[in-house]
């Protein structure tokens, strides 16, 4: 009866380490594409790409997704420099720009520096650095989806 017992347990531990060992080489090809695709360098682009680009930029900087970071933008305000549209007790959030920086949150960080583009981006890079890529609610990094009243999108970056 124990030599039953240890076999089963030998195999549970085995289909363990072997799901872990999946789950790492799909994070390793998916880090792989990610990194291939930050080093494209585009030469000519409309405004949209250079956004892209500066994503890449900041993202290496901070060394963080660029795909988190375009991902979570594309869900947040489709890549315009806008004030959120969210409704709260009858007040319109004082969420801007590009990445929808709130500033009752960040009382420290301006509406001209919200709506600055590259300061936008450069702070969420930083944000997520530290962790906390949950101030943003648009993004669900667990399904690739647009959440929380959002519409629901079809992934658009180019990645």
């Amino acid at each position: 009866m124990k030599k039953i017992i240890l076999i089963l347990l030998l195999v549970a531990l085995s289909q363990l380490l072997l799901a872990k060992q999946i789950r790492q080489n799909q994070q390793t090809e998916t880090d792989d594409y990610q990194a291939e695709v930050s080093t494209i360098v585009e030469t000519s682009c409309d405004r949209k790409c250079e956004i892209k680009n500066l994503i890449n930029t900041y993202a290496d900087k901070y060394n963080v997704s660029a795909f988190y970071i375009k991902r979570t933008i594309e869900c947040e305000t489709h890549f315009r420099n806008i004030q959120s549209n969210i409704i709260r007790n009858g007040e319109r959030e004082l969420s801007f720009g590009l990445a929808q920086i709130h500033l009752p949150s960040h009382p420290h960080i301006t509406k001209e520096q919200a709506l600055d583009e590259e300061f936008a981006i450069a702070f969420m890079a930083e944000q997520f650095s530290k962790g906390r890529h949950w101030q943003w609610f648009a993004y669900d990094r667990e399904t690739d989806t647009c959440t929380h009243g959002y519409q629901a999108i079809a992934r658009t970056v180019d990645n």
